[in-house]
């Protein structure tokens, strides 16, 4: 599954696509 994650959630992480979860 890809989810587009953004910086304004999750400060921790970058602004990106992470297919690992």
């Amino acid at each position: 599954h890809k989810f587009y994650v953004h910086s304004n959630q999750l400060k921790s992480l970058p602004s990106g696509v992470f297919d690992s979860l």
